[in-house]
């Protein structure tokens, strides 16, 4: 009985080393939230941007969107410099795009923005972005130590089971009990 239950184990250890991840994951834990950049309008309710490279340099006659719940209320090029400015805005949550890149914003106007809001909108085209499957902690990782400890159990649990024979052709095998 004992080797039945240790081979089950190894058995569905090896089975789960074979399955992804997100067989298992609950996805409604593992969404991350856009992080949201709070940014001060102007006193006209005007957004104050730049575009740059990842080294600083600006971007001219770039194409800025402002989208306001999916839809786009703006679009605008920035200049020599790289800066542009949108009019006519209100405050809330818009999505700031350029082409290779997007900034979930909550706007707020000047004198109901918090002390940390930013004046202005610095985005980056050029930035490089590095994805990753799973990270060293949440489900994934308990998922990858569980099946480790259930295949290393299950191992120990089949070889403890099993009784050891001497080969040597010079000694006979135990008698049966």
């Amino acid at each position: 009985m004992k080797t039945f239950a240790a081979n089950s184990l190894a058995a569905l250890s090896v089975l789960a080393m074979s399955l992804p991840v997100q067989a298992f994951a609950d996805t409604e834990t593992t969404k991350t939230a856009p992080s949201v950049t709070d940014v001060a309008l102007s006193a006209t309710g005007e957004l104050h941007g730049q575009v740059v490279q990842s080294s600083g340099r600006p971007v001219s006659n770039a194409a800025v969107q402002v989208s306001h719940r999916g839809t786009v209320i703006a679009e605008v090029k920035t200049d020599v410099k790289g800066r542009y400015a949108v009019k006519g805005l209100r405050s809330g949550l818009h999505v700031v795009k350029t082409s290779q890149g997007q900034h979930v914003c909550r706007f707020w106007t000047g004198q109901t923005a918090p002390a940390a809001a930013k004046k202005s909108l610095v985005m980056s085209v050029d930035s490089q972005v590095v994805r990753g499957q799973f990270g060293a902690s949440g489900f994934g990782a308990a998922m990858g130590a569980g099946t480790m400890a259930g295949a290393i159990a299950g191992t120990t649990f089949t070889t403890v089971g099993q009784k050891t024979y001497n080969l040597d052709p010079g000694t006979p095998p135990p008698a049966s009990p």
